[in-house]
């Protein structure tokens, strides 16, 4: 594995962890003010608040959140697909 395959694979894992923290974090009764929260939120809001927006909820369930994972590894993979090997 090269050098920029791992950056890109580094960089859609800890976009991908950051939601599953977000998601985690929505259990517990945090403050706006928490600095975890507000970390995670900074970092992925802008992929998350457009699809909020967009995509109803269904009952309890979020689903702009699954659609945000899904399109994260869509992205990471097609991003791999397309550099060259020896990059």
């Amino acid at each position: 594995m090269e050098i920029l395959h791992f950056v890109v694979r580094i960089f859609f894992g800890f976009l991908i962890v950051a939601f599953f923290a977000s998601w985690i974090l929505s259990f517990f009764q945090l403050g706006a003010g928490n600095p975890i929260l507000r970390f995670v939120n900074i970092v992925i809001g802008p992929i998350r608040e457009p699809l909020d927006r967009r995509i109803p909820t269904i009952g309890v369930l979020n689903v702009s959140f699954l659609v945000a994972l899904w399109a994260l590894f869509f992205v990471m993979n097609l991003i791999l697909i397309a550099l060259p090997p020896t990059w």
